[in-house]
């Protein structure tokens, strides 16, 4: 098969500038061209023309700036399965000879400037399933043809002048899955008959001028997923037969001029995480058991995923994303401004994979909702991230309960909530960024648990004239805009707490901060207060200077110490015979002061060879901690007690120390909390000696698997936290490193815990390091059994999705306790741990996925999603895996959120163990 593919690169210039006529003759071979994302230029017809396309399959120009019309010719191109032009320069309208495709599965024409309409002829493609012909400035009506293509499952027109009403005949179209026409100038009311549409999971209507009432017939398209008709004139209540969608996960209804009040059915959406119905008519008290909205949301995502009920590349999911998007308040202020098409795709995989739902929200502002605000159930998980709740009418007092909920938004801005705030913040502080109380009925003090809250970006309490008392003095609350208190007059401030910009008559408090060291006193004059710091800075740097010059002369006491210890040392260590039975015979002093190179901020000071090796007993199979592909560790005790690992490497070549010394040099200046530091290096003759800082709980693969005890003390906080962490060290080798790395044996092994569990990556960089010593390969893929990705066996080709593959079974591990290969699935296909999982899943028997360690010491929604997310980054296609940017955001969310359960029980339990446990060495 002749391809070319040079996708997502930053190529220029003609395509096919200086085609020579045998070149020309070999391309007319060629069966697949890929140049996606990337600045191509020239007419696509004449580029075309010098391609040829008798044996072309797949063709995709997408992302380039081709100009010109979209050539007749591709209808002789009788072998086309895959045809995306989009995100271009074309123009003109679209060829009627694409209707000879009788191949053709994939349509992409989006975003250009295409004129006319969709040519009928297109019906004749019997196969094909998706057309993508959005941003575009097509007119007439949608196709009622549309029902008569067999195969048809997704059609995005939007952001097109389509007008017109939708005909009838659509709702005969016998798969259609995916139908998007929001932003034309669509008209009329919505047709009950679209109820017909049994396999429709995602419509989209918004952004027309849709009238009338929302039928109700649409409550029977009960797999329905996404359902968006904001921005219309649509009026009316909304149809209690909504209760039947059960697999309904995004309900946008925003911006139009519904009334009545939310009926009670509304609360069996089961699955609906994501509620906008900002800016209507609505009235009336929420349903009391609104918190119920969206807790089976599992089994919807479980159910996409085993369906792989994924929309194609770059078909419409900027569009859906930014739709999605409740508005520019926090968390979401920044996320429309960066979205790039690969954004789009990662945001709207993680939607539908269940990744995001730690931004699940209610966005009800500018209504007439009336009543008390809904009270969580205590202990019940909730999904609700952010309530946007602003400009109603709704009274009483905020809700105790809402401490239950991890929070990172509450906007109860211009209603009537009076009493008091309640003391709440300190089981949101993991979660909570924005707070929002202004112009409501508040009294009372402002809650102490207020400075709690570290993670706090935006707050305000103005138009609350009966809040009394001090202000919050914590971090979190200096330095913002003095309208967070107007018309306040009861609150004042610290009089030490100058710091805080507000508004400048706000009185002082008459008595000091409580607390010893919170805030400093007020009871010493200025003069007083100086005279104490000079005094004591005075104090502090005479003590620093008299311990250096101690500390200086004990250091060259032990320096001449040791070299009196060595000189009769050194005969019988370097006299000794190691375990391949070679004798160190070659004790001459330049072999034993080889210097280790020291990195700059390394502990190591002045260690020699001969250093490492008395450290190691010469390299005694007593200090072996390790044995790893690349080499044996030892466990060292340097002369000055410092305790080091060093990697003694296993070479099969040598190549000289060039390259290995400069890939030392760029491994040593490598730093980040969850990667394993290298302290310093060595070489002598064949050898070489890598000294990394030693971690003095192990490594994961230990505690997991060395005995039940051990395993049964990391309970699920504690392996939550140490996922997020390794995620955290990926992530950083593969998108913001210098050179970016590609560690290539991820394993639990490889993961390293220091003494309070916090994890730590090793063994990153020594894939490419033996690449370098090898005089026979140029590209190694390393990896252990079980951890290496179905690809690398046929590509032979090391990828970062590569690692994200290795590290969903880490991730799988840690869920299930159990090793990634094992006697245990030998008789299932695949034979290891992915497949057993997989076949688990199938069946939807996910719980005996799971260690009883995990069952007893976790919450069932959160370790759900670890699971999902292992699965995603397990999946045999690569393309489908998320990066490691997303897996390290959805775990640290997922986190987020299992701190606040964990805190919430330990309130609620005073006898409660903390999961965050003290471990013995």
């Amino acid at each position: 098969m002749l391809q070319m593919q040079f996708m997502d690169n930053n190529f220029t210039g003609d395509l096919t500038l200086n085609v020579q006529d045998r070149q020309r003759r070999a391309l007319n071979r060629l069966e697949i061209l890929n140049v996606h994302m990337n600045g191509f230029t020239g007419n696509l017809a004449e580029a075309l023309d010098a391609l040829g396309c008798s044996a072309l399959a797949y063709l995709d120009l997408s992302f380039n700036q081709f100009h010109g019309v979209v050539p007749a010719a591709l209808g002789n191109c009788s072998s086309l399965w895959f045809l995306n032009l989009q995100s271009n320069l074309l123009t003109g309208s679209i060829p009627a000879e694409l209707g000879y495709l009788q191949k053709l599965e994939c349509l992409g024409l989006g975003s250009n400037g295409i004129t006319g309409t969709i040519p009928e002829n297109v019906t004749q493609c019997r196969v094909l399933s998706t057309i993508d012909v959005s941003l575009n400035f097509l007119s007439g009506s949608i196709p009622r043809w549309l029902s008569q293509m067999p195969s048809l499952r997704y059609f995005t027109a939007h952001s097109n002048k389509i007008s017109g009403e939708i005909p009838l005949e659509l709702a005969q179209a016998p798969t259609l899955y995916h139908f998007d026409v929001g932003n034309n100038s669509l008209r009329g009311e919505i047709p009950p008959e679209l109820a017909n549409l049994t396999t429709l999971r995602f419509l989209r209507l918004a952004r027309n001028q849709f009238g009338g009432s929302v039928p109700s017939a649409l409550g029977n398209l009960t797999a329905l997923q996404g359902l968006d008709l904001s921005v219309n004139y649509l009026s009316g209540p909304l149809p209690s037969s909504f209760g039947n969608l059960r697999r309904l996960l995004w309900l946008q209804m925003a911006d139009n001029q519904l009334t009545g009040s939310i009926p009670p059915e509304m609360t069996k959406c089961a699955s609906l995480l994501w509620l906008n119905l900002r800016n209507n008519l609505l009235t009336g008290e929420l349903p009391r058991d609104f918190f119920s909205l969206g807790l089976d949301a599992a089994a919807t995502f479980w159910d996409i995923q085993q369906a792989n009920e994924f929309p194609p590349m770059n078909f419409g999911e900027c569009s859906l994303t930014q739709s999605w998007i409740p508005g520019e308040e926090t968390p979401f202020e920044n996320m429309v401004k960066i979205l790039n098409h690969d954004m789009c795709r990662a945001q709207w995989m993680d939607i539908l994979r269940g990744v995001k739902v730690s931004l699940s929200y209610w966005q009800l502002s500018n209504n007439s909702f009336v009543g008390p605000i809904p009270v969580p159930v205590p202990l019940q998980t909730s999904n609700l991230s952010c309530l946007f709740l602003s400009r109603n009418e709704f009274s009483g007092s905020i809700p105790a309960n809402f401490s239950h909920v991890p929070f990172y938004n509450i906007d109860l801005r211009h209603n009537q909530i009076s009493g008091s705030i309640p003391d709440i913040f300190e089981a949101l502080a993991p979660t909570l960024q924005s707070l929002q109380l202004s112009y409501n009925n508040l009294s009372g003090p402002l809650p102490s648990s207020l400075n709690k809250l570290s993670f706090l970006s935006s707050y305000n309490f103005s138009g609350n004239p009966e809040l009394e008392g001090p202000v919050p003095y914590n971090a979190s609350f200096r330095n913002f805009d003095p309208s967070a208190y107007l018309n306040d007059t009861k609150l004042c401030r610290w009089r030490d707490a100058t710091q805080i910009q507000i508004a400048q008559d706000m009185r002082f408090c008459s008595t000091l901060p409580p607390g010893p060291g919170e805030l400093p006193r007020s009871s010493q004059s200025g003069f007083a207060k100086h005279l104490v710091l000079a005094c004591t800075l005075i104090g502090v740097f005479g003590g620093i200077l008299l311990f250096l010059v101690v500390g200086s002369l004990f250091l060259l006491f032990l320096k001449c110490r040791k070299l009196h210890l060595l000189g009769r040392k050194q005969a019988a260590v370097f006299m000794d015979v190691d375990s391949d039975c070679r004798l160190y015979d070659h004790a001459s002093p330049m072999h034993l002061y080889i210097p280790v190179k020291c990195f700059q901020d390394s502990p190591l000071r002045a260690l020699t060879y001969s250093d490492l090796v008395l450290a190691t007993d010469n390299f005694s199979s007593a200090k072996i901690i390790g044995d790893g592909g690349f080499g044996m560790v030892y466990k060292a005790k340097l002369a000055d007690g410092t305790t080091v690992a060093i990697k003694k490497l296993v070479l099969d070549g040598a190549q000289g120390d060039r390259e290995f010394q400069a890939e030392m040099e760029t491994l040593g200046l490598i730093t980040h909390t969850n990667l394993v530091p290298l302290l310093g290096y060595c070489c002598r003759l064949r050898e070489r000696l890598l000294v990394y800082k030693c971690l003095s709980n192990g490594s994961l693969d230990d505690w997991l698997y060395e005995s039940e005890e051990r395993a049964a003390m990391l309970s699920w906080p504690l392996r939550l936290r140490i996922a997020a962490g390794i995620a955290q060290g990926l992530a950083f080798l593969h998108h913001q490193c210098t050179p970016l790395i590609i560690h290539r044996d991820m394993k639990t092994s490889n993961i390293l815990l220091d003494e309070n569990f916090d994890a730590c990556l090793t063994d990153f960089g020594l894939a490419r390091l033996m690449d370098l010593q090898m005089t026979h390969v140029s590209t190694v893929v390393a990896g252990t059994p079980g951890y290496v990705p179905p690809e690398y066996g046929e590509t032979w080709r090391a990828t970062a999705k590569g690692d994200v593959y290795s590290f969903g079974v880490v991730m799988l591990e840690l869920a299930s306790g159990k090793r990634p290969i094992g006697p245990e699935f030998h008789s299932m296909e695949g034979g290891n741990l992915v497949a057993w999982v997989t076949t688990l899943l199938r069946s939807r028997r996910h719980r005996e996925v799971y260690d009883p360690v995990v069952v007893r010491t976790g919450d069932s929604e959160s370790i759900w999603q670890f699971l999902s997310l292992a699965v995603s980054c397990t999946s045999t296609d690569a393309r489908l895996r998320p990066s490691m940017l997303h897996v390290t955001a959805t775990l640290q969310e997922l986190k987020s959120r299992q701190d606040v359960i964990t805190a919430q029980r330990s309130l609620n339990a005073p006898g409660f163990l903390s999961d965050t446990i003290k471990l013995a060495d």
